[in-house]
């Protein structure tokens, strides 16, 4: 499911099937089918793609309603946190005064980090509560580009084009869009910042050295996923960019991504590095 998300495909698996396998997660359910059904949309705006360079009624229409039915999406997931179980509650620290062990030091006492760091019950939750960030980010970078594309439909040749695309959408409306989806996108991406201390926390199965490194190795893996969605979606979202940069919350990913290659031996880490930070 978290593929299908990063790739924008609809799932292969159908949602009983889903629903049947996520029923006992602490989560329950619901956070799950509502992944499930964004996939589904972004899925939908991907196969629209192909026919970006045409302006029809019918095409502004569809991305019409698709918009309206992503932004409902993101209403259901802001929903599902002020139903969510309360053991899933997280507790936010100023991190210039939070005192970080020595082992942590390397990633949390460098500059750039996120001004504040949550702590969960359970370190897998905050992996729970990155799956939901992920999906907001996507359907909100996917809400952009649908608006943008109906923008462009308003400087159709055809006037029946352009004034269809301008009533569902007017320049001022479309500002607007951008600008709070914009900032959606910049809260969930210092909240997953803000969670990369709390993966490293909790209890460990086993005694020694290895025993932590090995837990910390598999939780750090788990923050994969959210980093690269963080990292890829500055590539074509300059507000986005603008904020890691001047935060230098950018090299400081840099830096995080560094640690969990070199000291954890996770490869992909090291690739991502290689990937996105060439200019560096």
């Amino acid at each position: 499911l978290v593929t299908c998300l990063f790739k924008q495909e609809r799932p292969r698996i159908s949602l009983k099937k889903w629903s049947e396998a996520f029923k006992n997660v602490p989560t329950g359910p619901r956070l799950h089918e509502i992944i499930y059904h964004s996939t589904e949309l972004l899925g939908a705006v991907k196969e629209l793609r192909p026919f970006s360079d045409q302006k029809t009624v019918d095409l502004t229409r569809t991305l019409h309603q698709l918009m309206v039915q992503m932004q409902e999406a993101e209403r259901e997931l802001v929903a599902w946190t002020a139903n969510v179980a309360y053991a899933w509650h997280f507790h936010a620290f100023d991190s210039d005064k939070y005192v970080f062990p020595e082992w942590s030091r390397r990633i949390m006492d460098i500059p750039g980090r996120p001004p504040k760091i949550d702590i969960y019950n359970e370190s897998g939750m905050a992996s729970g509560w990155n799956q939901y960030r992920c999906t907001r980010i996507k359907l909100n970078e996917t809400i952009m580009e649908c608006a943008d594309w109906i923008a462009a439909q308003v400087v159709s040749s055809d006037p029946n084009i352009g004034t269809f695309a301008n009533t569902v959408m007017d320049q001022a409306q479309h500002k607007e869009l951008r600008e709070q989806s914009n900032r959606t996108i910049i809260q969930m991406v210092d909240d997953i910042s803000s969670s990369v201390f709390a993966h490293c926390l909790g209890a460990v199965n086993g005694d020694g050295d290895d025993a932590l490194l090995g837990a910390r190795t598999l939780r750090f893996y788990m923050l994969m996923f959210p980093v690269f969605v963080v990292i890829s979606g500055t590539q074509h979202n300059p507000a986005l960019k603008a904020h890691l940069v001047e935060s230098k919350r950018m090299s400081w990913l840099k830096q995080l991504l560094t640690y969990i290659s070199q000291v954890l031996g996770i490869s992909q880490a090291g690739a991502f590095v290689d990937h996105f930070f060439k200019e560096d």
